[in-house]
């Protein structure tokens, strides 16, 4: 953590730390977004699948996806 925030401090003074998105729940969720539109996926797959989880996510921070029991709705 200590050399995070030095390197941190040295390369991007200008933007603001924010320890939170340096660790692994950003990949776990990139990654359990992968699995829900293809469960067992090669490299190539996960390639491919990029258009599909940006959209998913941008979606997801926009909070255009309406959950309802067990369905996804575009609002």
């Amino acid at each position: 953590m200590v050399l995070l925030v030095k390197a941190h401090h040295e390369y991007y003074s200008q933007i603001p730390l924010i320890p939170w998105m340096h660790g692994t729940e950003p990949c776990e969720h990139f990654f359990g977004v992968a699995r829900q539109i293809n469960p067992d996926f090669s490299f190539a797959e996960i390639i491919q699948m990029l258009p599909k989880i940006s959209q998913y996510t941008k979606a997801l921070r926009n909070k255009k996806l309406n959950f309802e029991k067990g369905k996804v709705f575009l609002t």
